[in-house]
């Protein structure tokens, strides 16, 4: 669902290279994937745990838990402009619609 309401700020910024950066960013997401698996599978091997995210894995490996906590503050700042990014385009396909005002209550949408 994310990957159509980023597509048009992908297109406007990348233009004739779209097809690249769809393919590139599908690469990055399968090695991601895949590094998250092995990741999951030292981890639960090393610590006994069930796996982990990333924080864990940052844990684990470094055993410098502020370290592992600024990685998790990083991921939130991170997810959370991610979601902001969503709502405003999720937002403007809304406003593209041909039924929806452009004002409620005096109020612009």
């Amino acid at each position: 669902m994310e990957f159509y309401a980023v597509l048009g700020v992908v297109t406007q910024i990348a233009g004739g290279l779209t097809r690249f950066a769809v393919l590139l960013a599908g690469i990055t997401a399968i090695c991601l994937g895949y590094s998250s698996i092995e990741l999951n599978t030292l981890v639960t091997d090393k610590e006994g745990e069930n796996g982990g995210r990333s924080v864990t894995f940052v844990r684990a490996f470094t055993g410098n838990s502020s370290l592992a906590g600024m990685v998790d503050w990083t991921l939130l700042v991170g997810y959370t402009e991610s979601m902001a990014m969503y709502a405003f385009a999720f937002g403007e396909f809304t406003l593209a619609l041909p039924f929806v005002p452009e004002s409620l209550g005096g109020l612009p949408l």
